[in-house]
């Protein structure tokens, strides 16, 4: 670390940005298991006399862990806006 305090700015906006990416991926985690564990229990066969085989299940829940990965992993692209030049280096002038 540098006694700049732009490392300072830049780890605020990390943390913003991995904030975010958490509560989407609790939101995600959250809709499937809405979703899924009725389904999983038989709700859809007291209704429509639908049965689901396991595997669909297991796919399901594999897709639901992918899609939080994947969502976890765009946190490596996350571009943070720079600050100006007069502000990095403290001059009250331009230029």
């Amino acid at each position: 670390m540098s006694g700049s305090l732009t490392g300072f700015a830049t780890a605020i906006g990390i943390s913003r940005a991995t904030m975010r990416n958490i509560r989407q991926n609790l939101s995600l985690a959250f809709g499937y298991n809405t979703n899924s564990i009725p389904m999983a229990a038989g709700l859809l066969y007291s209704f429509f006399g639908i049965v689901l085989f396991p595997v669909i299940d297991a796919v399901a829940m594999a897709a639901s862990s992918l899609s939080v990965v994947t969502n976890a992993n765009r946190l490596r692209r996350v571009r943070l806006r720079s600050a100006p030049a007069a502000v990095l280096h403290g001059n009250d002038e331009p230029g």
